[in-house]
């Protein structure tokens, strides 16, 4: 599931759950019952999940929770909710799960009174999510304290509820993919949902993973080819043709489509003088896309998108297809389309979908107008035109224009919470903004230590460093065009804040070249060029600036060699060495014997 349908799946789940006429019940573990020994597990809320839940959610508290709902809907604060399931019974039912105020005993919360007496009886017969072996399998992927785990059996049930039309050819997909899936929650904020997902399938050849599971960890290159209003991509990823293709023919067999490939393929080898196979071992597809956008009228077009081998020269043409079909045997039926009557070669991509299709896709790609150089919400207002779903959270990267008024690459700009050293302590703590710009510090456990009024977002860096050198450790970060430093007790350091002149987009990395706080550090301006200050926000002497013709998309990375210092610095097309003090780019021949 694509991390759009993801928060989707959460909002759904918990907004059910602010329902009028919301059943209680208070359960316990059973006394009568015969108890069965749960296997080492993340949350002890889970052996409280009936066993034919369709997907789990785990919340480490009701904040993490409550961040995931649309402005106004919260539930009853005492239930303080930790896991979240969704049952199917005509339609998907959520049932909230929460520890009571007795040992070993549990709140169960759900619109529908039949699920909480059917949790109840699932928990005194000692049943729960925890026997399905694929699930544990799923849960022994997952890590951290919020996780959210979907068995693809009821793909098509979630899709059709959290979704608009359109969609069924991915349930469909989903279900043949694998057992369950699990997504780790590595962050969630206002301007960043991020997560991590691995799949439970076992040994069966009938599932799909086992056709991937040897193809190596794939590079995907979709957004330099796909128009930048682009709505919905699916990528597949293949390194291997030859053992995908001999993987495929036992998933085939396995789920009893062999027969029909078979006749499809011959009948198209006798059209066309090639099989489905052969043609595509021909292109050396590395990449198949399928993918929707809005054309310039507003209307949603779809295409196939195909990385090949080698790169096609000279201007887009665009031709008739006679090999329509050919994607959908080789890679599934979810690379389908009604209409494959037209291809055309952009660099190395084969494009195949309707004529009115590829002229949009070959004007978007030859004015430069691809999705790698999205503003974030560009992106935002046409993902939510594809949703029924009020409020949608997408990653929103900082994004800039060049003064001609192009779009340029986007820059990752991280919102935290960012890990700090607490001297006092000894131990790491998170330094974060709230959605009020406070800036707070809290434990790893989620224990708040403080918080203080700040009027700006911070610049996505925040370094520990030792300004005095006495061993107390202080907090440095950026935030408009100046650095910033307090210390863990929450109070500014005097000298601070240090004026540099301009913006910052992302910083600042600090260094100790001297061993004695003498820090030096380098930051990311919003004009595209990589500054060097020392703490009293004073360029050295030596310092020619870095800039390139490329976005720079990230800070520059330390080099070290043969006592020699350069900076590798990461742009929208390769990464460039400088010279530790700036200047020009290094020349091939002087760099190539650095590791970077």
């Amino acid at each position: 599931m694509s991390k759009k349908s993801l928060i989707l799946c959460i909002v759904a789940a918990v907004l059910l759950l602010a329902g009028i006429g919301v059943a209680l019940a208070f359960l316990y573990s059973g006394s009568g019952a015969p108890k069965k020994v749960a296997p080492p597990v993340r949350s002890a809320l889970l052996s409280a999940v009936p066993s034919d839940a369709a997907a789990v959610i785990c919340f480490s508290d009701l904040q993490t929770g409550a961040e995931l709902l649309p402005a106004g809907i919260v539930p009853d604060p005492e239930l303080k909710p930790s896991v979240v399931s969704l049952h199917y019974s005509g339609k998907l039912v959520p049932l909230m799960i929460a520890e009571g105020e007795e040992k070993g005993s549990y709140k169960f919360s759900s619109p529908s009174e039949t699920l909480v007496n059917s949790a109840n009886r699932h928990l005194e017969g000692g049943e729960s999510i925890l026997d399905k072996e694929e699930f544990l399998q799923a849960l022994d992927q997952a890590s951290g304290r919020n996780m959210i785990l979907v068995t693809n059996e009821y793909a098509s049930n979630l899709v059709s509820s959290y979704f608009g039309s359109g969609y069924g050819a991915y349930a469909t997909f989903a279900k043949g993919l694998a057992d369950w899936m699990a997504f780790s929650v590595k962050e969630c904020s206002e301007r960043m949902l991020s997560l991590t997902g691995a799949a439970a399938y076992g040994n069966s050849a009938s599932y799909f993973m086992n056709v991937l599971k040897d193809q190596g960890a794939g590079e995907s290159r979709i957004t330099d080819v796909l128009p930048s209003t682009t709505t919905f991509a699916f990528s597949l990823q293949i390194s291997d043709l030859a053992t995908y293709r001999e993987a495929y023919q036992k998933y085939l067999d396995a789920s009893q489509k062999l027969a029909s490939f078979n006749r499809s393929s011959n009948a198209l080898q006798g059209q066309n003088g090639i099989s489905p196979m052969d043609w595509a071992q021909q292109l050396g597809i590395r990449e198949v896309v399928l993918a929707r956008w809005k054309n310039l009228d507003g209307n949603e077009e779809t295409a196939l998108f195909l990385r090949t081998k080698a790169a096609q020269k000279g201007e887009p043409v665009i031709e008739e297809n006679a090999c329509a079909d050919y994607p959908a045997l080789v890679f599934g039926d979810l690379f389908r389309l009604k209409d494959e009557s037209c291809r055309v070669s952009l660099g190395e991509w084969f494009v195949a979908g309707s004529r009115a299709a590829l002229e949009d896709a070959v004007l978007a790609y030859t004015e430069g107008d691809r999705y790698a150089y999205a503003t974030p919400s560009l992106i935002i207002t046409y993902a939510k035109s594809r949703f029924n779903i009020e409020r949608v959270k997408i990653s929103g990267a900082d994004a800039r224009r060049s003064s001609g008024g192009a779009m340029v690459a986007k820059v990752e700009v991280p919102t935290g919470p960012f890990e700090v050293k607490n001297s006092g302590t000894g131990k790491t703590n998170l330094f974060y903004q709230n959605e009020n710009l406070y800036l707070c510090l809290k434990e790893v456990e989620g224990k708040g230590l403080w918080g203080v009024t700040f009027s700006e977002p911070i610049c996505g860096r925040v370094e520990t460093i030792d300004y005095y050198n006495n061993g107390k450790l202080q907090f440095l970060f950026a935030a408009g065009s100046k650095l910033y430093l307090i210390d863990r007790l929450g109070r500014f350091v005097k000298g601070f804040p240090a004026e540099l002149g301009k913006d910052v987009l992302l910083g600042p990395a600090a260094y100790d070249f001297t061993g004695a706080g003498g820090y030096t550090a380098l930051v990311l301006h919003t004009d595209n060029t990589i500054g060097m200050y020392n703490l009293h926000g004073e360029a050295p002497a030596q310092w020619k600036g870095i800039s390139c013709a490329d976005t720079i998309l990230d800070l520059p990375k330390l080099v070290e060699d043969k006592g020699k210092r350069y900076w590798a610095v990461p742009t929208a097309r390769e990464t460039v060495v400088f010279d530790y003090w700036g200047g020009e780019p290094l020349k091939e021949k002087e760099t190539k014997n650095l590791v970077y």
